[in-house]
């Protein structure tokens, strides 16, 4: 078990990263990590925090 999610978004991982940390929000980039390269941690938080979170997760990686 664990309390974090794995996800692999459309855009590179690093300016999702960096996109998420302008709106406050902290995630682990797992940049090199065997297996998982190139995917976000998102740690699970309450449920207001979660929705933000997917509020401006889905307004910065939305595909066009």
């Amino acid at each position: 078990g664990g309390n974090y999610l794995l996800i692999w978004p459309n855009k590179t991982a690093g300016k999702v990263e960096a996109s998420l940390k302008r709106a406050g929000i902290l995630v682990r980039n797992m940049k090199n990590k065997p297996l998982i390269d190139g995917a976000l941690r998102v740690s699970i938080g309450t449920s207001d925090q979660m929705e933000r979170f997917w509020q401006v997760f889905s307004s910065i990686d939305c595909i066009s």
